[in-house]
């Protein structure tokens, strides 16, 4: 069983690493689903040894040294994480102030043509 879970984790790394490699160099602008599915299952992983690893791991001893490298890993992957979180909610802001610059535009543009073609016609506004 272990094996089958590392081998698919191992699946997945390969397309997210494409991914986040593309995102990164900014080609594409958002992170897709392997690297959410990547992120979600190595913290759950995480989580899950945290909470019954106890008993599991309690002969073993992680010496100062190792405790700091886990400590730096896990620091690694969440400002990584963060940061990516962080892009995205940006470049959604970004996309939704977009898209009402452009609806706005699209008003004045009718308004005008409207405005023009009222000339034309010669009809008057009230």
């Amino acid at each position: 069983m272990v094996t089958l879970r590392v081998l698919v984790i191992g699946l997945l790394c390969v397309n997210a690493s494409k991914e986040f490699y593309k995102y990164l160099i900014r080609r594409e602008n958002n992170l897709k689903a392997n690297c959410f599915m990547v992120h979600m299952i190595v913290l759950t992983e995480l989580f899950l040894v945290f909470k019954h690893g106890k008993n599991d791991f309690s002969h073993a001893s992680v010496s100062p040294l190792g405790w700091v490298f886990l400590s730096l890993l896990f620091a690694v992957f969440m400002i990584i994480f963060i940061k990516v979180l962080i892009s995205d909610i940006i470049n959604w802001n970004k996309n939704i102030c977009k898209k009402e610059v452009l609806h706005t535009l699209n008003k004045e543009h009718v308004k005008q043509a409207n405005f023009e073609a009222n000339q034309i016609l010669g009809i008057k506004e009230n």
